[in-house]
């Protein structure tokens, strides 16, 4: 399988070619199951309301409970009063999930294995001059102009951070840290053939089947 590959100065001089392992079909129960982790993990949990313990208010009876000519209360704390406790409210807590780290590689192969076609590759991105201009015309030679497309490099570099950063629908990651959210949460990836060879180590040791060699 191959995906255009592109020089420097943005040019298509042919293909760059992927293993057979990026052949599957994804896996959408997994790729399901990982995102709504990922995403999980994104919450702060941080919700709080007081129960009618923890409210402000004496804990004496308002009035006796017959001939008041009101409807029996015990305290100023009920759920049912103004200022009153919550019932069931929302507690500080963690929405974390835990996901083994077999499970996520397999989840970034699927999505991967997804975005195939909407896929490029630059040889190297080369930044003389720290200017976003150059970085756009740079995308709209290769046809990549337009929102949601995520660059992806082997390491930061401040030039290059500096420029893309500064282009609206530009998003930038290491191939170290991408994960399936961020694959299927984008429309075209560009790739540096540097950052494409340290993806594919990723799964060097799955075969064709999607199973790790032992």
């Amino acid at each position: 399988m191959g995906i255009p590959l592109f020089s420097a100065v943005g040019e298509n001089v042919g293909t760059a070619s992927l293993p057979p392992v990026f052949e599957g079909k994804a896996n959408k129960k997994l790729l399901y199951e990982v995102v709504k982790s990922y995403l999980a993990r994104q919450r702060q949990g941080t919700a709080s309301t007081k129960r009618r313990d923890e409210v402000s208010g004496g804990g004496k009876k308002p009035w006796r409970q017959k001939e008041a000519g009101r409807a029996r209360a015990g305290s100023i704390r009920s759920p049912l009063w103004r200022h009153g406790g919550i019932v069931f409210g929302p507690k500080p807590r963690s929405y974390y999930v835990d996901i083994p780290k077999k499970k996520k590689k397999m989840a970034l192969l699927s999505a991967l294995m997804s975005k195939t076609k909407d896929m490029f590759v630059i040889q190297d991105i080369i930044i003389t001059e720290a200017k976003t201009k150059k970085a756009a015309q740079l995308l709209k030679k290769i046809g990549l102009s337009g929102d949601k497309l995520f660059i992806v490099v082997d390491k930061m570099d401040k030039n290059i951070v500096r420029v893309f950063n500064n282009i609206d629908g530009v998003t930038l990651f290491t191939a170290a840290d991408l994960n399936a959210y961020h694959i299927l949460s984008s429309r075209k990836i560009l790739l540096t053939q540097k950052a494409l060879d340290v993806v594919i180590e990723k799964f060097k040791d799955i075969n064709v089947k999607g199973e790790e060699s032992k």
